[in-house]
């Protein structure tokens, strides 16, 4: 059984990259359109998704698609859609690591049957419709860039009281991989649960000697509700400054589980919420 689930998929890739004769490439119906978003629920994931409409007045069935971009490496899945008439369906796929760049310049390939016809193909173009995926994208040309100029190293949270309120700090140090790197550490970005205190004054370039760069948090608001309900609060970004980014781009730092869980004891330990 495994084997014939490989052999199909197989059979569907090759008619994505149009290998077989047997299914027509038409024109996209009218109206049809194609967005690529990433909810915000996500964001500390790679999961985004394609929302397709059916601009027919018969169900769309989607059997596959193909994405491509100028920066990323192309993907193909099989998938078993139903699109009604008049709405619109979620396509969902891993974003693959991304490469620096302006523009998603996307298409898709679709494989599709409009109600009882027969299986067809068609080319769109794909939209950054909100922006949300152009700014993954960012966040890995960014981390990209920072690691071929410095190791990213994280210690142990730790916290203190500092003028009457309990901070808390976590190590981080970036060791420049050599001279003249051309990139700089711009400080942390505040989050709906942290603020970020203090920022540096200036940006830190990576060269030369190991560079300290510590995170001091304190609560951004005392919120119960907030704090149960989190997706995205200790999603803390680092600021890089380097050619060809834009200004403020940042990529998240890369906290592991337990750090994730102590963020958030401290939020409940400075807020009374326990």
């Amino acid at each position: 059984m495994r084997s014939c689930l490989v052999v199909a998929t197989a059979l569907v890739m090759m008619l994505l990259v149009g290998c077989s004769p047997t299914i027509e490439e038409v024109p996209a119906p009218d109206g049809m359109q194609v967005h690529l978003d990433q909810s915000r629920i996500k964001r500390q994931t790679r999961e985004v998704f394609l929302l397709v409409n059916n601009p027919t007045s018969r169900p769309l069935h989607v059997g596959a698609f193909r994405l491509t971009s100028a920066r990323f490496d192309p993907v193909e899945e099989s998938t078993d859609v139903t699109i009604d008439a008049g709405y619109e369906r979620v396509l969902a796929l891993r974003l693959p690591r991304s490469r620096c760049g302006t523009d998603l310049d996307g298409r898709v390939q679709l494989v599709y049957r409009v109600g009882d016809g027969a299986e067809v193909r068609s080319k769109l173009p794909v939209d950054d419709q909100y922006g949300t995926v152009g700014l993954a994208m960012d966040r890995d040309c960014a981390r990209s860039r920072l690691d071929e100029a410095a190791d990213l190293t994280i210690g142990r949270a730790t916290t203190a009281e500092v003028d009457g309120r309990l901070t808390l700090s976590l190590p981080v140090t970036l060791t420049p991989r050599g001279a003249d790197s051309g990139v700089s550490f711009d400080g942390y970005e505040s989050t709906v649960l942290f603020n970020v205190e203090p920022q540096p004054g200036r940006p830190v370039p990576l060269d030369g000697e190991p560079r300290d760069v510590p995170l001091t948090l304190v609560p951004a608001r005392c919120d119960a509700h907030a704090l149960a309900e989190d997706k995205v609060g200790t999603l803390i970004g680092v600021r890089v400054k380097a050619e060809g980014l834009p200004e403020g781009t940042s990529f998240y730092l890369p906290v592991d589980a337990s750090t994730r869980t102590a963020l958030h004891a401290f939020y409940a330990d400075a807020c009374g919420l326990r």
